[in-house]
């Protein structure tokens, strides 16, 4: 940015307090550089804006003053490099006692809902665990599992985790699983794009569990608890005015 010194002793002394002021605050401004990956319509390089994730985070960050910048990853790759330091954060992840200990996790960006998928032919209804009793259930390596993993060390099901989605709905059609399970707002998208016979499929209406996608920041970062401080307020005050809401709209 070039001043231009001779227009600016023209300048009332008010207008030139709130210029250099203007210009210190911009001088001021961090770039804080985040980590992500393909999720659709959460996030994603291809997706617009980025994904509702990343367009939350960026907001929020310009609106506490600062800048952000963010790189799409494979999510392994991204998820170490963050726990080394190469990056403030990653997102959009969801909780789990094992993940909990090792990062700090801003408020819920939005919340969503695990539903099952399941055969169209199929008559298996969900309504409590106890109708999972017997059942393979998919999901992809790196997806969370939420009580899925409690049920399975009961011996109340079998997981089965194949490198991704596609692999699920295959397992799915070919009846080597029952159930495949994922969020509510893409279940439907996904069908389309990796079940082979997208008519084949059907969405149980009982939700699994209610689930919310956060920012997360190393614990090693003694910075990050503060920063993630700052977020949140932010982030609060877009839930209240009801820009959250405003946001998810323009993708589902």
């Amino acid at each position: 940015m070039s001043i231009n010194y001779g227009a600016a002793s023209m300048l009332s002394r008010p207008v030139l307090v709130f210029f250099f002021s203007l210009l210190f605050s911009i001088c001021q401004a961090e770039t804080y550089h985040f980590a992500s990956g393909e999720f659709p319509p959460f996030t994603g390089e291809a997706v617009k804006n980025g994904g509702l994730a990343t367009e939350i985070v960026v907001s929020v960050v310009q609106d506490m003053g600062d800048q952000s910048e963010v790189n799409f990853l494979p999510w392994k790759r991204g998820y170490k490099q963050t726990q080394e330091g190469l990056y403030l954060g990653t997102f959009a992840y969801s909780k789990n006692k094992e993940r909990v200990k090792e990062w700090f996790y801003s408020e819920p960006l939005y919340t969503l809902k695990e539903v099952f998928i399941v055969q169209r032919g199929s008559n298996i209804h969900y309504q409590s665990d106890y109708d999972l009793r017997g059942k393979n259930v998919c999901k992809p390596q790196g997806y969370n599992l939420f009580r899925l993993k409690k049920l399975a060390e009961k011996g109340i099901i079998i997981i089965d985790q194949p490198p991704n989605m596609k692999h699920c709905f295959r397992m799915l059609g070919a009846g080597r699983v029952d159930m495949v399970m994922t969020n509510s707002e893409t279940a439907e998208a996904l069908i389309q794009s990796e079940a082979d016979n997208p008519t084949e499929y059907k969405i149980l209406e009982t939700p699994f569990t209610t689930i919310g996608h956060h920012l997360i920041i190393p614990r090693t970062n003694k910075a990050g608890e503060n920063f993630l401080k700052r977020f949140n307020r932010v982030l609060n005050t877009y839930k209240h005015d009801g820009k959250i809401d405003a946001m998810i709209q323009n993708y589902f």
